[in-house]
C-alpha cells in the first residue's frame, strides 16, 4: 500500500467506469483490505454488516449497573450442582442482563477528477489509479488506527489494580483495569521504561504473560503482543546483546514478527495505527477476536456535485456541465466495539 509500484492499466474496465459508484467501491475495498491489518484473523476484530446487512445500531451487553462485561461471565458465579427431584437448583438470572445501543459515526473521503483528467489517455488512467491508491491508503490507516482507539478507548489506562507482584505500576501498585471498558492496563514504573538503559523486555514479558493469564474468573491467553516496528527492534537488539535469540522474520509490508516465551511479538507500521503509540504495548488473546467492528453502506461511493468540502451527498448526482468535473465520493459508517475485554490490554511501557 504505501510503496509505488509499475503502473498497470486495467484492461477490464472502459473509462467511463473510473466514474461510477460499483466500480470505485470495488476498486477501493480490493485496495483497502490487504491493509486492514487489525481484521485480519488472529488480530484484533472482525468485519459485521455490509450494504445487505444492516447493523446501525448494534447491541452490547451489560450487567444492571450499566458497566460492559464479557460473554460468558457472571456477577453471581453460577455453576451446575449435583440434583435430585425435590432439591433447589442453580439458574441462570436473565434479569440481571441489559442491552446498550453502540452508535457508530459517519465518515466520507472523496477525489475531484477536474477536466484535466476527463479524457481518455494512458497518463489520465495512470493518474486515476493513483488516486485511487491514495484514497485506499489513507482509508486504511484511518480504519486501523480508529479500530485501536476505539476499542481501548483511546488508550487509556487505570493506575493501581488487582495484580500487584506481577510488573510494577507507576504509582508502586499493580496493574489495573480501565474503568469504562474493563481491559488490563497500566504504565510501568518510571526505573523500568523500555526507553531506558535498565530495560529488561525479557523479565517485562514473562511477567505480562503470568499477569495476563492470572486474570481471576476468567480463561486468558497472551498469545501476542502488538507494538511499533521500532520498539520491536529495540527489544531484539536488546536480545542480541543479552544473549537471547530473538530474531525477526518479516511479516510482509514492512512489519516483523519474533517469538519471546511462547508469545508472538508484532512490530506494525504506521499504517496500522500504531504510530501516535510508539510507547504502549497491546496485549492480546489471539483465540478469540475481541472486537466487532461495525460497517454501514461500506462502499456507497457517488458524485457530489460542487467542489466544497461541506457538502456530502450520497446517491449519484450528475455535474451540472458549467462545472466540468466529476468527484467520487466514499461514504461509510463504522465503529468498533469491544466484546470480549478481557481478552486485550495495554502497556504503556515508557
Amino acid at each position: 500500500m504505501a510503496e509505488t509500484t509499475a503502473y498497470t492499466p486495467n484492461i477490464t474496465a472502459t473509462f467511463d467506469d473510473y466514474f461510477t459508484p460499483s466500480f470505485a467501491a470495488r476498486k477501493v475495498e480490493q485496495l483497502t483490505d490487504p491493509s486492514l491489518i487489525m481484521a485480519r484473523p488472529g488480530f484484533l476484530t472482525r468485519f459485521v454488516g455490509s450494504p445487505s446487512h444492516v447493523i446501525q445500531s448494534p447491541p452490547y451487553r451489560t450487567d444492571s449497573s450499566g458497566n460492559q462485561i464479557t460473554p460468558g461471565s457472571s456477577t453471581k458465579k453460577r455453576r451446575p450442582i449435583g440434583h435430585i427431584d425435590g432439591t433447589r437448583i442453580s439458574a441462570i438470572d436473565i434479569d440481571d442482563y441489559a442491552l446498550k445501543e453502540y452508535t457508530m459515526a459517519s465518515y466520507a473521503l472523496k477525489i475531484p477528477f477536474d477536466e484535466s483528467v476527463l479524457s481518455d489517455t494512458p497518463g489520465n488512467r495512470m493518474k486515476i489509479e493513483w488516486a485511487y491508491e491514495d484514497m485506499s491508503r489513507i482509508l486504511a490507516e484511518f480504519l486501523n488506527a480508529e479500530i485501536l482507539t476505539e476499542a481501548l478507548n483511546d488508550f487509556t489506562y487505570t493506575s493501581g489494580g488487582d495484580h500487584k507482584g506481577y510488573m510494577d505500576n507507576e504509582d508502586a501498585t499493580g496493574f489495573g483495569y480501565e474503568s469504562t471498558y474493563g481491559f488490563l492496563c497500566g504504565k510501568l514504573a518510571a526505573g523500568t521504561y523500555w526507553n531506558t538503559d535498565s530495560a529488561d523486555y525479557n523479565t517485562d514479558i514473562k511477567n505480562m504473560v503470568t499477569m495476563f493469564e492470572n486474570q481471576q474468573g476468567y480463561s486468558t491467553v497472551l498469545t501476542t503482543l502488538l507494538m511499533h516496528n521500532t520498539l520491536l527492534e529495540d527489544i531484539t537488539l536488546w536480545g542480541t546483546e543479552n544473549g537471547h535469540n530473538w530474531e525477526t522474520s518479516p511479516l510482509g509490508n514492512g512489519r516483523s514478527i519474533a517469538n519471546i516465551h511462547g508469545v508472538q511479538v508484532i512490530g506494525l507500521n504506521n499504517v496500522d495505527g500504531m504510530a501516535s503509540h510508539t510507547d504502549k504495548v497491546v496485549m492480546l488473546d489471539n483465540r478469540v477476536t475481541p472486537c466487532n467492528t461495525y460497517y454501514y453502506n461500506k462502499a456507497i461511493p457517488g458524485y457530489t456535485q460542487y467542489s466544497d468540502e461541506a457538502i456530502v451527498q450520497t446517491k449519484v448526482i450528475e455535474p451540472k456541465p458549467e462545472y466540468g468535473n466529476k468527484e467520487v465520493l466514499y461514504r461509510f459508517e463504522f465503529g468498533t466495539h469491544l466484546q470480549m475485554p478481557k481478552h486485550l490490554g495495554i502497556a504503556e511501557v515508557y
